[in-house]
């Protein structure tokens, strides 16, 4: 049974992309776990915030069915710019690890 013992500590992650970081436009971003809507559409899945419309809200703003938003409850990670409009897709994750172990794998 494989165990989690020679992994880095968490917070040893979260010093890792503070590093790999540091002198980048983009910042990493992670939320802590909450409500999420992935909406189909013909151009792919786009993740949001369940808080930004709620269910019914997002369909109506995506123009897509009902059935076609799903919702999920994890961690979101993406690189965002402070005070700007630049950000990178939301990624979905049901751990911190996991959010931050992508993260630092977009920085190399």
């Amino acid at each position: 049974m494989a165990t989690e013992t020679n992994k880095p500590e968490l917070h040893e992650l979260h010093e890792a992309l503070e590093r790999a970081y540091q002198d980048s436009f983009l910042q990493p971003e992670i939320t802590s776990q909450d409500s999420w809507f992935t909406v189909e559409t013909d151009d792919g899945d786009e993740v949001i915030p369940a808080g930004v419309f709620g269910h019914t809200g997002t369909a109506r703003a995506f123009g897509v069915p009902f059935d076609a938003v799903r919702w999920s409850w994890a961690y979101g990670a993406r690189l965002s710019a402070s005070g700007y409009l630049d950000c990178t897709e939301w990624a979905l994750f049901d751990t911190e690890r996991e959010a931050v172990e992508y993260l630092l794998e977009l920085a190399e």
